[in-house]
């Protein structure tokens, strides 16, 4: 029950961050993606889900997350250069990460729902 008050103190920062720092958008960014892959190695460390399949499906999502965080600092940077392909290329890379992540997600949740039948 102790993992449930540290997702949700994950929760409480990321609002934190984006609520208060409205004036500085790479400081926000920079401090989302320090907190996503803080979350990711703590999480990946103490694994605190007793089945496998729960820890590596909150890793595939953390990792999701900090990767999409890590993607808004390259957009940012490329803000001031005009280059379309580029952001592009890594908007499609992020929207297709995500879409694989929710499938891997669904099909280990219906696996496990069959093997309980």
């Amino acid at each position: 029950f102790w993992y449930e008050a540290f997702c949700m103190l994950r929760k409480l920062l990321i609002i934190f961050v984006v609520t208060l720092i409205q004036e500085d958008t790479r400081r926000q960014i920079f401090l989302l993606s320090l907190l996503s892959v803080l979350y990711l190695g703590i999480h990946s460390y103490l694994s605190p889900f007793t089945k496998h399949a729960l820890n590596e499906l909150e890793s595939h999502a953390l990792f999701t997350m900090a990767f999409t965080y890590n993607v808004c600092v390259l957009f940012q940077e490329a803000s001031n250069v005009n280059n379309n392909d580029f952001e592009m290329s890594f908007t499609w890379c992020v929207i297709l990460l995500n879409f694989a992540i929710a499938v891997h997600c669904c099909t280990r949740i219906a696996r496990s729902f069959l093997t309980l039948r």
